[in-house]
């Protein structure tokens, strides 16, 4: 049998489950997944952590440094440094049917955290004609975040994961593929008053 699980699927059979790592059968393999079983009704696999501690992490944990296509090679999220390839994420999505996707990022020296679910996982895959448009109806904010309202709801969605997948232009964006650019609802040239652009920070993604 080739179908995936997911968090999601454990949720599903067991809603009391809790956060954590789960060992999950996928045919003769198991694979360890990180599971946020909390927010917004749970069933949250992360399929990306990233952690800048240090000017030499924004130079050596972009994307294209930390990315891995091997399914197996989630439970490296542990790590703080690893990303899953869009290849296999768009896989996963195929095999699955996945519609809603997260991002959950916080960089200290900005003071504020973002951590919104987009609902248009398809569209992302699909490379839909409805890409690069300003859509409200197509991000909700969750409980932790403390952006949104700041940037009046205008993301804007894009097609391209780790890089400008929502932003809003020459504003505010999520970016983790740039050695200069580690963003989390910021933009190196425009910062908040008084404050200086800083990489550190950490990303984590997920997927439902």
């Amino acid at each position: 049998d080739d179908a995936v699980s997911t968090c999601k699927t454990i949720k599903d059979v067991i809603p009391t489950t809790s956060s954590g790592f789960y060992f999950i059968a996928y045919g003769q393999y198991v694979v360890e997944y990180y599971c946020d079983m909390t927010t917004d009704s749970g069933g949250w696999t992360m399929f990306t952590n990233v952690t800048v501690a240090t000017s030499t992490d924004a130079q050596n944990n972009i994307y294209d440094n930390i990315k891995q296509e091997y399914l197996g090679s989630m439970e490296n999220v542990k790590t703080g440094r690893y990303a899953l390839h869009t290849a296999t994420l768009e896989w996963i999505q195929e095999k699955t049917g996945f519609s809603e996707m997260r991002i959950k990022c916080h960089k200290p020296s900005l003071g504020f955290h973002v951590d919104v679910l987009l609902n248009y996982a398809s569209e992302i895959f699909g490379n839909s004609p409805s890409k690069n448009v300003h859509s409200p109806a197509d991000f909700r904010p969750l409980p932790d975040d403390t952006r949104y309202s700041q940037v009046s709801g205008q993301w804007v969605k894009g097609t391209i994961w780790y890089t400008h997948i929502l932003y809003v232009g020459a504003k505010y964006h999520i970016i983790i593929d740039r050695t200069d650019r580690w963003e989390c609802g910021d933009y190196v040239g425009v910062q908040p008053s008084g404050v200086t652009y800083s990489p550190i920070g950490n990303w984590q993604f997920f997927f439902r």
